[in-house]
């Protein structure tokens, strides 16, 4: 982990993706946090004391059984910030999360203001509409057997609010895939007329199926 000190690009990055209007909370602490590719961003022994906004890069998280196989738990571009769970019950054991890219992130240590935070009317509403998408996502396209090209579909025409398919990396998570498999998948969905390609690694759904 390498801590960032460069104001500037700090105020940029909060400016852009518009984190401080999360919050009622002023004057809050952040700081810009980088993350080698491969570099254990939590785990058990090391569980999150700061909520982590991902700028760029993709994680994984997996717990490890006791044979020493793991179990995938998410893959690709976090939803919400890392570390609401440990900020909302912070007795729970955290799982392992590793950078799978180098990622860069906005971070905000939470030890010293959790009742704060969790008091920010603002903050809690955006963390519960972050837990319906989840839930909502898991609910329509996390059944087992279900075709990935089902999948896709019902993502991007209910669940993403642009119906656009923003990364394929990113999207691993969501489809619990490979990246051959979806990248097969999503070349097929594009043949048949479903999606159409608007940048690199970027696609979105066909306005009929909106």
């Amino acid at each position: 982990m390498r801590v960032i000190r460069d104001p500037d690009r700090l105020r940029e990055a909060l400016n852009k993706e518009h984190i401080p209007d999360l919050f009622e909370t002023e004057n809050l602490d952040f700081e810009l946090l980088s993350f080698s590719k491969g570099e254990l961003i939590a785990s058990p022994m090391k569980p999150l004391r700061t909520l982590l906004f991902l700028l760029s890069g993709s994680v994984a998280a997996y717990d490890l059984r006791e044979d020493g196989t793991s179990c995938s738990i998410s893959q690709g571009v976090s939803r919400g910030p890392l570390g609401a769970l440990e900020l909302v019950r912070a007795d729970l054991p955290a799982f392992y999360t590793e950078a799978m890219e180098d990622v860069l992130c906005v971070a905000l240590p939470f030890a010293e203001k959790r009742a704060l935070l969790l008091q920010d009317r603002k903050f809690t509403q955006y963390l519960l509409q972050n837990l319906t998408e989840v839930i909502l996502t898991f609910t329509l396209i996390g059944r087992a057997g279900q075709p990935t090209e089902e999948k896709v579909l019902t993502f991007l025409r209910l669940i993403q609010p642009d119906h656009t398919l923003h990364s394929i990396q990113g999207s691993l998570m969501q489809f619990h895939c490979s990246r051959r498999h979806l990248q097969r998948v999503v070349k097929k969905l594009c043949c048949e007329g479903k999606l159409e390609k608007i940048g690199k690694g970027k696609y979105r759904l066909s306005r009929e199926l909106r």
